[in-house]
């Protein structure tokens, strides 16, 4: 049932057949690999994950196995997997780092990519992969608009247009001062495992923890303190269906939600920012 020639056509099944993210292409693949390496029978393999690991873990091996096994069509199996609840996943809450902080951490990076990465992050609300997935054609750079429609090809998450604010505007045009792009090269070179690194390696040195999905946590934080109503803070984060844009184009068009963002204000290196200070529940 687990061989590395099933792995393969799994693989294969999760981009035609499911249309699968690469990202959880990626993740079930690993995940049904070291079950393979393991030589652990199934059940105990499970229990041991479920001790061993955070919920959210321990929910994409059950997300993986229950892919598995369809991809399998073995209904026995099936029915073993559904056997495994999700976990529920315990509340969370996270202290945003201060101001101070924020400046302090982007002080400590040194190259011009991720100094234009972290700024893009923190002013624009987009994933690491996605930021990542960016290509030249995909930017405006006159009105400063991100199209991210056309990133995500899996079925759980969404993304429309991002906006980004002119600090990163500035430092983005330092980083591509003399590099020549295609229209369909990708803006940025490095991988988001690259970028975790750096990040986790400054956390350690400065005792500021600092983590892509923090500065997009940040940006959610700072929106909500300028009062702009959920379902544009949604638009932006790229939480909202395409159907459901669709629907309500006149209140998610282009044009509308440049104007809530730019009203919005955002700076990160100067000092009119609002402290992020405060406790952010998720």
């Amino acid at each position: 049932m687990f061989c590395e020639e099933r792995l393969k056509e799994f693989v294969k099944w999760l981009e035609v057949n499911e249309n699968k993210a690469p990202i959880t292409v990626y993740r079930y693949k690993n995940l049904i690999m070291k079950i393979i390496k393991s030589n652990i029978p199934i059940h105990e393999y499970i229990e041991n994950f479920k001790r061993t690991h955070h919920p959210n873990g321990y929910k994409n091996l059950l997300k993986a196995l229950r892919n598995y096994a369809k991809f399998l069509k073995n209904k026995e199996f099936e029915e073993f997997v559904k056997g495994f609840r999700f976990p529920s996943v315990p509340f969370q809450y996270e202290i945003l780092p201060s101001k101070e902080e924020i400046i302090k951490f982007y002080n400590e990076i040194r190259d011009s990519q991720l100094k234009a990465i972290f700024l893009m992050l923190i002013s624009s609300g987009l994933r690491i992969n996605e930021l990542l997935g960016i290509r030249a054609k995909d930017i405006v750079f006159k009105r400063r608009i991100i199209n991210a429609s056309l990133i995500h090809n899996g079925t759980t998450k969404f993304s429309y247009i991002a906006f980004f604010n002119e600090e990163a505007e500035k430092s983005l045009k330092e980083y591509l001062n003399g590099i020549k792009l295609d229209a369909d090269s990708r803006i940025f070179t490095v991988k988001a495992r690259n970028v975790q690194e750096l990040f986790n390696e400054i956390s350690k040195r400065l005792g500021i923890k600092i983590t892509p999905k923090t500065l997009r946590k940040i940006f959610t934080n700072e929106l909500g303190r300028k009062r702009i109503p959920d379902r544009f803070i949604d638009a932006f984060c790229g939480r909202i269906p395409n159907s459901t844009i669709a629907k309500h184009y006149s209140d998610f068009s282009p044009e509308n939600l440049k104007q809530i963002y730019d009203g919005a204000d955002l700076k990160v290196l100067s000092r009119t920012i609002v402290e992020h200070n405060g406790v952010v529940y998720g």
